[in-house]
């Protein structure tokens, strides 16, 4: 019940209202219940409240506030977000200490033409990208020596080096 109830709140909102702390775990949230859509959908909002609506009060970096300028208009408080870039959108899920394991399951949000990204690890940059093309999804993903990696939720062994993907 919980799940149905997290969910119908952020249907009906057009932007967060979860402040620094609980962004992150808003959005980790409605991925777990299977509403990575919401979470998306209050990212790339450009009502009052959102980063969008930043983006369009000419903001280009995170302000301390997700409204007007009050204090800091350069501030990480909101940055905590990224995550949600990168374990979701990008589906980079570390399995084991230093990335030596990862379970890579992209989620390509419909409301998105793609995303890309990499992270570094102890064994080189591992990255993830998508794009849409034509009714498909590619994606390519590169993985370092000494990193053993899964895609997708069949959980395929991806050998290092470059694969590419249609999904």
């Amino acid at each position: 019940k919980t799940a149905s109830v997290l969910a119908a709140r952020y249907v009906e909102r057009e932007a967060l209202d979860t402040g620094i702390f609980g962004t992150p775990v808003l959005l980790r949230a409605l991925t777990r219940i299977g509403r990575p859509d919401l979470a998306v959908r209050l990212l790339t909002s450009r009502a009052p409240g959102s980063f969008g609506h930043l983006m369009d009060l000419g903001a280009t970096t995170l302000w301390e506030f997700l409204e007007e300028p009050q204090a800091s208009n350069n501030h990480p408080m909101f940055g905590t977000a990224t995550a949600f870039l990168f374990e979701t959108l990008l589906g980079l899920q570390r399995e084991s200490a230093g990335y030596r394991r990862v379970w890579i399951n992209p989620y390509t949000a419909p409301q998105l033409g793609r995303a890309a990204g990499h992270i570094d690890t102890p064994q080189g940059p591992l990255s993830v990208s998508w794009t849409r093309q034509e009714g498909s999804v590619l994606c390519q993903v590169c993985i370092p020596e000494g990193i053993e990696a899964f895609f997708g939720p069949e959980r395929l062994a991806l050998s290092p080096g470059t694969t590419d993907l249609c999904l």
